[in-house]
């Protein structure tokens, strides 16, 4: 196929507001190799005008499509132009779908260099073109217009598949033998370049990879070269720090400030690097709230790294995000190494389920009924493994499927453990290997997610530590309650019994329907063989048994909670005491009775099935270990889904919520701790020496009570540390006196309105802020179109059906557009400078009193309104505050337009817990050239232009 004529193509077009795609240009390219052999384009006249959107990205002007051919007459030329030559295109599905739905009849082979570039470029953040093309060092039109991109599209597949040609012979052989059976769109491509390429001295990727390391083949199917650290050992009579020369470092003068060029002395970096060296000292926990800007991060490392260099005591920093964790790894520790002159380690630690083990991958590989799906991950990974140090999932780019079967790879299973892997013997276990790096690392940074599941499990994953900085403690209690907490669906119940035996229409599976493959070859007598067959039938039996209970079990839930009110969307349903009395509630108790005796009786056959096996160890069982890890997961599956659903229908544990998930689709029996605090407590920080937390939203009213209590831990030490911004010069927060109440008619309404306005006075460069779906949605459409005849750009998340990393980086870099947000978009989103002047809140951001846990932890409150959901509003309303001033030279607004933070006694609280900004009481009416006002310095560097509210 490279030796033939192929079609490089490409197609924009519009959506109109029904939601119609029409084409408005096409274009191919036809090559040989590096050689283009001719090119065809033509523009096409939709029916209705192009969006706003598709004019900034094309360049494309309705007045230049008047006079282009309609659909009836370019299609034709373009579809026999093309022939029956292959394809090849950038994510070409979408544009065969374009076409096709165009009433284009094409039948051509297509190439898709988006999934090209995911397997031979693992690891980039992003696979668009643009960003495939840079990394390649190919360089791109500005415009997004069909010939240029068609021609980018071409120099991609020849980087590409120069990128096949270099792999490995043994590894390219592979691929190779792996899908040929198979009709892979980009099979022929590696076939077609195996025949190409002169063979090598590698016989097979084994031998490639261990010699090139010196382990033993036969232990390893691949490997990379490492170093090895001894773990550290804690020194006994070690002191504590030297508070002043710690501080010395954060000094301008000081090493930091020689090393990094925007490095700048701030106070408040200073009295928390303070804190935090004491503490340290002291032991017991530290409370910071540091506002934005403060540096919190160096606060807290400089100590942190001083003191394990002086007493070899590991440090765990702990963060919820993962941006903020790789600012740390790949930003904060590399400078703050560079510059300081204690020698330190590093690293970051995940969990299991991110690490590939090397057992079940090559298990995988030596299978002979591999689905689609499973072939085109180990492809992947075949491509990935070589130039892999961590074995991290991160670094690939795996679809949803694929995720699915990374579950089947990864480290997450019970057959990897020193007992049952012989990988980690020769140090080629990637988890066995993180944990070693983590154990001698002075500082290991996790994510809450594993710090709480590892306590959990009394610290299977992180190695032994003692001091513990969580930055982003504000989140704490949320990671904890999701992460103590237990969710069962039919998916999950089906998954755990696809362990035991699945059968599709495209093959058997599971550990019942591949004991012939583990008994080939081994030591065992035909008698006992068939006695193993009849157990694992048996086995199959009692698996569709509880299959089949299972499915009238949520069946069931369904029927019981799933009423006419509740339609579409999704709803949560509180399980209560008084929801068990009642008379519907027995169906069931039935259903889980029912359940819960086949769950016992698959225990029982498994358990059978393993004592069968464990007699045949010497045998030479084939994979005789991930056999029984993976018969022990299953058992403990077995355990945990007949406990949690167990206790979840019967309402055992009085400190617990229990809940049922609703959607259209499915249904989910959920149960999360009711207090985290007591646990955090005890099973964490009561077994650390010292616990650093830090946020920039801890305190409501200038107090950490809410937080302490949250978390367990009322006798915590607290310091709040402002910022370094000067609010009052760089923030006007703005209050609507004639805004309607969220629940008045009107409120939606004049809200669109005024976000028009202001829209338009501040040249777009507006994000809005909301608490739900249904609002954002209502007002992306009422504001939409007179914003856009303004020629400002409205995105709506959700909506435009996009990531919220596209969606900022979108508005980031096209002045004229307005966001509209929510979840997400309250914190985590740092857009600094003029790219952001104006942020509405819509609604002060309540926890949704129905929630489940909501509901429940409001009935431990004497005032459950100000006790609870007022300081669960605060901190999340100051996060939304934080988005606007990122940097010492922002300039910005906020208005909120929930006039109840100037009405209701509770609005001084929300008011005194911001940074001291600017503050204007005002009319909807003034509000826009207040803004403009305001803001006029910004404008003036981005020219944008006067105008007058539209009424239009």
């Amino acid at each position: 196929m490279i030796r033939q004529p192929l079609v490089a193509i490409d197609c924009e077009w519009t959506t109109s507001r029904t939601g119609e795609r029409h084409l408005i240009e096409i274009a191919a390219i036809r090559f040989l190799g590096d050689r283009v052999l001719d090119t065809f384009a033509s523009l096409i006249s939709p029916p209705s005008a192009i969006s706003l959107g598709v004019r900034r990205l094309t360049g494309i002007e309705d007045r230049v499509l008047r006079d282009a051919p309609a659909i009836e007459r370019a299609l034709p030329r373009f579809t026999a132009y093309l022939g029956n030559t292959p394809l090849v295109g950038h994510s070409i599905g979408f544009d065969l779908d374009a076409l096709r739905g165009a009433g284009a009849n094409m039948v051509n082979h297509a190439l898709d260099t988006h999934e090209l570039a995911s397997i031979m470029l693992p690891g980039l953040a992003s696979y668009a073109l643009g960003s495939v093309a840079s990394h390649l060092g190919i360089a791109r039109s500005t415009n997004h217009r069909a010939l240029g991109d068609a021609q980018t599209t071409h120099r991609v597949f020849r980087a590409l598949t120069a990128r096949v040609k270099a792999l490995d012979r043994s590894i390219l052989r592979e691929i190779v033998d792996l899908t040929r059976p198979t009709l892979w769109s980009l099979a022929p491509i590696f076939a077609a370049i195996d025949d190409e390429v002169a063979p090598t001295g590698g016989t097979t990727i084994r031998d490639a990879i261990a010699a090139k390391v010196g382990v033993g083949a036969a232990s390893l199917d691949a490997f990379v070269a490492r170093v090895e650290r001894p773990p550290l050992v804690a020194q006994a009579t070690a002191g504590p720090i030297d508070i002043e020369s710690t501080v010395a470092l954060a000094r301008g003068h000081g090493p930091l400030g020689r090393a990094i060029d925007d490095f700048a002395e701030r106070p408040q970096q200073i009295a928390m690097l303070r804190a935090v060296c004491e503490q340290f000292g002291s032991g017991g926990q530290l409370l910071v709230e540091a506002g934005t800007g403060t540096g919190k991060s160096l606060a807290y490392l400089l100590p942190a790294i001083r003191h394990s260099v002086a007493t070899g005591e590991r440090v765990v920093v702990s963060t919820n995000t993962i941006n903020l964790q790789e600012q740390l790894v790949h930003k904060d520790l590399p400078r703050i190494q560079v510059a300081l002159p204690d020698a330190f380690t590093f690293t970051a630690l995940k969990g299991r389920q991110n690490y590939l083990c090397f057992q079940r991958w090559a298990a995988m590989r030596r299978r002979t009924d591999l689905s689609l799906s499973e072939i085109v991950t180990l492809v992947k990974v075949l491509v990935w493994l070589p130039t892999t140090e961590s074995g991290d999932v991160s670094e690939l780019n795996l679809l949803d499927d694929e995720r699915q079967i990374w579950s089947r790879l990864n480290a997450a299973s019970d057959s990897c453990t020193p007992r049952r892997c012989a990988a980690i013997g020769h140090r080629g276990c990637f988890i066995h290997y993180a944990r070693e790096r983590a154990a001698a690392s002075h500082v290991t940074v996790v994510n809450h997610s594993l710090l709480l599941s590892d306590m959990a499990v009394d610290n299977k994953v992180i190695p032994d530590y003692r001091y513990l900085i969580v930055d982003e403690a504000h989140h704490l209690e949320d990671q904890a309650t999701s992460q103590l907490g237990f969710t069962a669906t039919l998916g999950s119940v089906a998954a755990y019994l696809d362990i035991l035996a699945h059968t599709s229409s495209e093959r058997r599976s599971g550990i019942i329907n591949e004991i012939g493959h583990h008994l080939r070859g081994a030591d065992v007598s035909n008698a006992v063989q068939s006695e193993i067959e009849r157990v694992a039938q048996e086995l199959s039996s009692r698996v569709e048994n509880a299959r089949a209970a299972a499915i009238d079990f949520f069946a069931t839930v369904s029927a019981v909670f799933r009423t006419d009110e509740r339609t579409g969307g999704e709803s949560r349903v509180r399980i209560t005491k008084a929801t068990r009395a009642q008379s519907s509630f027995e169906r069931i108790d039935t259903g889980w009775d029912n359940l819960a005796i086949a769950f016992a009786e698959v225990h029982t056959a498994t358990t059978r099935l393993e004592t069968h096996l464990q007699s045949l160890e010497s045998s030479g069982l084939l994979e005789y270990e991930a056999l029984m890890g993976a018969l022990a997961g299953a058992t403990r599956v077995n355990a945990q889904l007949r406990e949690s659903i167990g206790g979840l229908v019967v309402g055992s544990d009085s400190n617990s919520v229990t809940w049922v998930t609703i959607t259209p689709t499915d249904v989910s029996l959920n149960v999360a701790p009711l207090l985290v605090g007591d646990l955090l407590q005890e099973s964490l920080f009561a077994k650390k020496a010292a616990t650093i937390l830090t946020s920039a939203t801890l305190t409501t009213n200038g107090d950490f009570t809410y937080i302490n209590r949250r978390l367990g831990i009322p006798d915590a030490t607290t310091l709040a540390v402002g910022s370094p911004f000067d609010y009052e010069a760089a923030a006007l927060l703005c209050l609507p006196t004639d805004i309607p109440e969220p629940d008045n008619p009107r409120y939606g309404q004049d809200l669109a309105r005024s976000l028009i306005d202001v829209s338009i006075q501040a040249g777009g460069r507006t994000l809005i802020l909301f608490t739900s779906h249904a609002q954002l949605r209502q007002t992306f459409f009422a504001i939409r179109a007179r914003l856009e005849r303004q020629n400002i750009l409205v995105l709506g998340q959700g909506i435009d059906g996009t990531s919220r990393r596209h969606l900022t980086t979108a508005f980031a870099t096209n002045p004229r557009t307005v966001l509209l947000g929510t979840a997400s978009f309250w914190e985590g989103v740092d857009i600094a400078g003029d790219a952001l002047s104006v942020l509405a809140i819509a609604k002060l951001p309540f926890p949704v009193p129905s929630d489940p846990i909501v509901s429940a932890r409001s009935e431990l409150f004497d005032e459950p309104f100000m006790e609870f959901s007022v300081p669960s509003a605060i901190l999340r309303f100051k996060q939304g505050f934080g988005r606007l001033i990122r940097s010492t030279n922002d300039r910005g607004v906020v208005i909120c337009y929930d006039r109840r933070i100037a009405t209701k006694r509770y609005g001084e609280l929300f008011l005194r817990s911001l940074p001291p900004a600017s503050r204007r009481r005002l009319t909807l009416a003034e509000l826009p050239e207040a803004v403009r006002s305001w803001i006029r310095p910004s404008l003036a560097r981005v020219a944008v232009p006067v105008a007058g509210p539209d009424r239009d």
